[in-house]
């Protein structure tokens, strides 16, 4: 990642980061020296989520809450497990308004009631996407190289790219202080489309010893929304059915 990347990655999540939406000037960057491996990037972020038996215990999450984007309020209903499984369910005034889930083999979602299964890119990045704790647990991806390392205004990050088992490359951002994830810029495919997608993680609170993020602000293209998580529950294995592919 060259130096004008890196500045513009660090501008761009600016734009969406908490407090930061809507403001007309990002502070500026400073680019600092890189002081940190790859490999030890990973396992201080490792560490600052949670110690090793707290991430061996936690088997499944189930988290609700809400997200408001492009001017519509939705209620989210997640679970994900070990083993690459999840399952989302978007409703609007009780109504489910679409369902989108993976069983570790394949990827689909459900809309208006019909039931697609994701092919090619989609699959690929959809799979890669349903990595068991993916916002905050790095060592899913197949390579991590710390690109850079930055200050803007008091807050400092580590630049990171990184590369998924099947290939994708996303950027993420660490923040240099706390070692959590900061933010996470990728592109997807979505009907047959290339867009880019930028996440910023706060709020952070405890979920059985882990540290797990309770607000995520959204770009999507040149949409922007907030999802904000009222509960975030660790719990023992579910039923892998819940996870199938919905018949029709």
């Amino acid at each position: 990642m060259n130096r004008i990347s890196r500045m513009g990655v660090l501008l761009f999540l600016v734009s969406v980061a908490p407090g930061a939406l809507g403001s007309a000037q990002a502070p500026p960057v400073e680019e600092l020296t890189v002081d940190i491996t790859s490999a030890g990037l990973v396992k201080k972020v490792r560490a600052a989520v949670g110690d090793e038996s707290a991430w061996s215990a936690v088997r499944t999450l189930r988290v609700t809450g809400t997200i408001d984007f492009a001017g519509q309020t939705l209620a989210i209903d997640g679970i994900e497990s070990q083993g690459d499984l999840t399952v989302t369910t978007l409703r609007s005034g009780g109504e489910v308004q679409s369902v989108e889930g993976c069983d570790g083999t394949i990827s689909w979602e459900k809309t208006e009631g019909s039931v697609i299964t994701h092919e090619g890119a989609e699959l690929s990045e959809g799979l890669d996407d349903c990595a068991f704790m993916s916002q905050i647990d790095l060592t899913h991806y197949k390579e991590i190289k710390v690109a850079g390392k930055a200050r803007q205004g008091s807050a400092t990050f580590y630049l990171v790219d990184a590369f998924t088992k099947r290939g994708n490359h996303d950027v993420l951002t660490i923040d240099g202080d706390t070692f959590l994830p900061k933010a996470a810029i990728v592109q997807r495919h979505d009907e047959g489309q290339k867009i880019t997608m930028v996440s910023v993680f706060s709020d952070y609170r405890p979920v059985a010893g882990l540290l797990y993020p309770h607000t995520v602000n959204m770009k999507i293209g040149n949409a922007k929304g907030a999802m904000k998580l009222t509960s975030v529950v660790a719990s023992a294995e579910v039923d892998p059915a819940v996870f199938k592919k919905p018949t029709k």
